[in-house]
């Protein structure tokens, strides 16, 4: 078996939840790159992403269309440390504001419940 193949899958073999985001998602690696479906849609990323949080953040924002993602999948490792972490910065924010949002209705939705 091809040892990127092997590093590829490691996180599901050992339980790990690597770059499966959601059940919906798969990987299937070869040297230097991998497919990862997500959601009906596969994306070609470089090896070194998989299991990473950027890639998570990435295939679940919901400010991003599947052209958008496969952009910065495949341009992620070249950008420059500073910029990488502005990217994070900007996804993990969305991600934040939303999970609020999401929690600020849910209350809202249990209040209107009991009147």
């Amino acid at each position: 078996m091809n040892k990127w193949l092997i590093l590829c899958l490691l996180p599901l073999l050992v339980g790990i939840s690597g770059c499966q985001t959601t059940h919906d998602t798969t990987q299937n690696c070869s040297t230097p790159y991998c497919t990862v479906h997500h959601h009906g849609v596969d994306y070609t990323i470089r090896q070194e992403l998989v299991g990473t949080e950027i890639l998570t953040l990435i295939l679940n924002t919901e400010s991003m269309n599947s052209k958008d993602r496969q952009f910065w999948l495949m341009v992620y490792p070249a950008l420059s440390d500073e910029q990488k972490q502005r990217l994070f910065n900007i996804l993990d924010n969305e991600r934040k504001q939303l999970q609020e949002l999401e929690e600020f209705y849910r209350m809202k939705k249990a209040i209107l419940e009991l009147d």
